[in-house]
């Protein structure tokens, strides 16, 4: 992930003293490469820890990496700013715009992915009989997705909308289950009592949210997060975030088929069904 695009990520979350320092820095790249963490301080009325606790921040482990990672994306020149639609926008300006979004959340989100926590979670969906998926709105459409995957390889998978009939079902499978929860914010409500019922009859849970500490990732066992796609005033990042959690879903299915080669005839057998129904 850049640096520019690290740092609009968290545009809303600066102190003003960051705000400055971030301001700097995006408009003096080069200059940024050659000072120290005191003249940069100087520059932005700031401290040399200031800015020291600004790289960390959004991201670096040092000073040094930091500007590593300025130098090395001197020479881009793909935009690298979210940019929201508006509605004086022509259809090919828009067309533009959607696209470098998506595009930049894919590939904010795919350096965020580590192999790791992949392979922790294929193991546990190998291991566990039962799994359970729920989402709300359009993290419900995640939530379809991911039982549509694994119904089709004959997965025992439950996607359940009712919080409700969900801690019922959850209370009478708890043996050899686990559920995995999507909220992009890890703040939706029903999603986190969801994991707070789980938790409470140790059901081990898989969160899938975005990047950062929320009520969600803080009772999750299993966490994967996404990048932050930039709010903006038509939502655009709505869609964005879906692109992003879409990515997750697909990332670690193929990897768990890769794992266990057998369901590869599963969704040949289930693909050629579905073509004669549609025959």
């Amino acid at each position: 992930m850049s640096v520019q695009s690290r740092i609009h990520l968290l545009d809303n979350k600066l102190t003003d003293a960051e705000k400055r320092i971030a301001a700097y820095i995006l408009a003096h790249p080069d200059e940024v490469i050659n000072a120290t963490a005191k003249e940069i301080g100087e520059q932005t009325q700031s401290s040399a820890p200031s800015v020291v606790r600004f790289i960390k921040k959004i991201g670096y482990s040092s000073v040094n990496e930091f500007k590593l990672s300025i130098n090395s994306e001197k020479n881009e020149k793909r935009d690298q700013k979210y940019d929201d639609v508006n509605l004086a926008d022509s259809f090919e300006v828009t067309k533009r715009k959607l696209c470098n979004n998506a595009i930049l959340t894919l590939e904010e989100t795919s350096e965020v992915l580590k192999q790791e926590q992949i392979k922790t979670i294929v193991h546990l969906l190998e291991e566990k009989e039962v799994l359970f998926v729920f989402g709300i709105g359009a993290s419900s459409i995640i939530a379809e997705d991911i039982y549509q995957k694994w119904g089709r390889i004959g997965k025992i998978i439950f996607f359940e909308k009712d919080l409700h009939i969900l801690t019922a079902m959850l209370s009478s499978h708890q043996a050899n289950s686990a559920i995995w929860l999507v909220s992009n914010s890890g703040q939706t409500r029903e999603v986190v009592k969801a994991a707070q019922i789980a938790k409470k009859i140790d059901i081990p849970i898989i969160a899938q949210t975005m990047l950062g500490k929320n009520p969600l990732s803080k009772l999750a066992d299993h966490l994967i997060q996404t990048s932050i796609p930039k709010e903006a005033f038509l939502r655009s990042a709505a869609t964005n975030s879906l692109f992003a959690q879409l990515l997750v879903v697909d990332t670690i299915f193929y990897s768990f088929l890769q794992n266990n080669e057998q369901y590869f005839e599963k969704i040949y057998n289930s693909r050629k069904l579905i073509e004669e129904i549609n025959r």
